[in-house]
């Protein structure tokens, strides 16, 4: 009985299709948290968030991760706060290949609809630059139920 060359090569596809971490720059958002307090000028939202960058083993080299801008939206896309101005504000950050990387974000006092910010969960969106991929990802975090008391 004869296998066809493609029998073989079967396993090994599947193999190199489950281990993209290994070769690629993950991204995770968390955890996040977001108070809105109603004030004489309207609505201010302050929060937290951590950016974890993990960069696989096997990469072909370093890569260099740049944030891009980061916002506050309802769970159907709309902006809260179209620009979260961070703190701290960072520049490129070096991910050496098989290592992992944190940094923890606050924003204060961003001006907000109250109603519309605590009408439901919210989440924080933005986009990640790689230079390894030569792209940009984006970074959603987990629905957040804002603190509204």
């Amino acid at each position: 009985m004869r296998f066809s060359p493609l029998v073989w090569a079967l396993p090994l596809l599947l193999v190199s299709c489950s281990a993209k971490d290994a070769v690629s720059l993950s991204v995770r958002l968390s955890p996040a948290t977001v108070t809105v307090k109603n004030g004489v000028f309207g609505g201010a939202a302050s929060g937290s968030f951590q950016v974890t960058f993990t960069l696989g083993p096997e990469a072909s080299g370093p890569t260099t991760v740049t944030l891009e801008n980061f916002s506050l939206e309802t769970l159907s896309g709309q902006p809260l706060v179209p620009v979260l101005a961070l703190d701290p504000a960072t520049g490129p950050l070096l991910i050496n290949k098989g290592d992992s990387k944190s940094l923890t974000f606050t924003f204060t006092d961003q001006q907000v609809d109250h109603d519309a910010a605590c009408a439901g969960e919210v989440e924080i969106r933005g986009s990640v630059s790689d230079t390894l991929k030569g792209g940009t990802d984006p970074v959603v975090s987990d629905p957040i139920t804002p603190d509204c008391g």
